[in-house]
C-alpha cells in the first residue's frame, strides 16, 4: 500500500511540473532546456568573479604590506655618510683659510 501511495505522489508531482513548464514556456521546449542550463552558467560566472576578486584583493593587501615593510626598513635604516665627500662645514672653512694665487694682488 505504501509503495502505491508513493508512486501516486511522484506521478502527481511530475504532472504538476510538466503543466507548470507548459504554462510558462508553451510549445517551445528548447526554451525550457535553455533555462535549465542558464542557472549553472550564471552560478559559474559569479563564482569565477568572486575568485578573481579574492585574488585581486589578496594581491593588493600583499603589495600594501610589502610597501609598509619597505618604508619601515627605510625609516629604521642607519644613515650612511660618505667619508669621501666634503661636508658643507669643512668646505667653507677651507676656502676662508686659503689665499688666492692669481695675479690680482693688491
Amino acid at each position: 500500500m505504501r509503495k502505491f501511495d508513493q508512486q501516486i505522489v511522484e506521478s502527481v508531482n511530475l504532472r504538476r511540473g510538466r503543466l507548470r513548464n507548459a504554462f510558462f514556456f508553451g510549445p517551445e521546449r528548447w526554451r525550457r532546456q535553455a533555462q535549465d542550463h542558464v542557472k549553472p552558467l550564471v552560478f559559474g560566472v559569479i563564482a569565477a568573479a568572486v575568485l578573481c576578486a579574492g585574488c585581486v584583493a589578496t594581491s593588493f593587501v600583499a603589495n600594501l604590506l610589502d610597501k609598509q615593510a619597505q618604508q619601515e626598513r627605510q625609516r629604521n635604516a642607519p644613515v650612511v655618510t660618505n667619508s669621501h665627500a666634503p661636508s658643507p662645514a669643512s668646505s667653507t672653512t677651507s676656502r676662508a683659510g686659503t689665499t688666492s694665487t692669481s695675479g690680482n694682488t693688491r
